[in-house]
């Protein structure tokens, strides 16, 4: 495991794939990934698995986690608590900032499936509750009452769930600037 790195993709995942990963037992490597991101057994490409499995899970930052614990802890949606006892010049010595996401100008385009481990529906809820420029017709639940968090890169119908409304997304915003678009729907 790398210094501050939560399940890097690393030799021993590596060497997992290439020993079990192929044809005749690819049911293991299948359940190694509903185990990590949740079970979606229809979207599951197994010509890929390999390619998967080597790429899965690909890490990610020990206070990335730390920070969504915190987040779960106290409710609240707000920085990385470094604790008393470190140097917090990240926070000027100060409390914990806030993010408030009413404040977020940027236009937003959401895209969610009810199965995804790692985004709970009260999260989302809140989550487009908070979020004041939403692009109309941009928040997107995933048609299909098993998408999880892997399904949005490996997923069979991926280009046709996701993919597809993501285009359609952006050349709505290239060819009219979405900016505006909440302004004009009156919200």
């Amino acid at each position: 495991m790398g210094v501050g790195e939560f399940l890097p993709s690393n030799l021993f995942m590596d060497c997992i794939a290439s020993l079990f990963c192929h044809s005749g037992s690819s049911a293991l490597c299948s359940n190694v990934l509903f185990i990590i991101a949740g079970f979606d057994e229809a979207q599951m490409n197994e010509t890929l698995l390999d390619t998967i499995m080597h790429h899965t899970p690909a890490g990610a930052s020990t206070h990335s986690l730390l920070q969504y614990g915190q987040l779960k802890a106290t409710g609240g949606f707000h920085g990385y608590d470094w604790g008393s006892d470190k140097l917090n010049f990240q926070h000027h010595n100060g409390p914990v900032p806030d993010y408030d996401l009413g404040a977020v100008k940027t236009p937003v385009a959401l895209y969610w499936g009810d199965n995804d481990w790692f985004a709970m529906p009260a999260d989302i809820l809140q989550t487009i509750i908070g979020l004041p420029n939403i692009v109309p017709g941009m928040n997107h639940e995933v048609d299909y009452e098993k998408w999880t968090h892997l399904d949005f890169l490996w997923g069979i119908d991926a280009d046709k769930l996701v993919y597809s409304y993501l285009m359609d997304n952006l050349n709505t915003c290239r060819e009219q600037d979405c900016r505006t678009l909440r302004e004009k729907s009156g919200h």
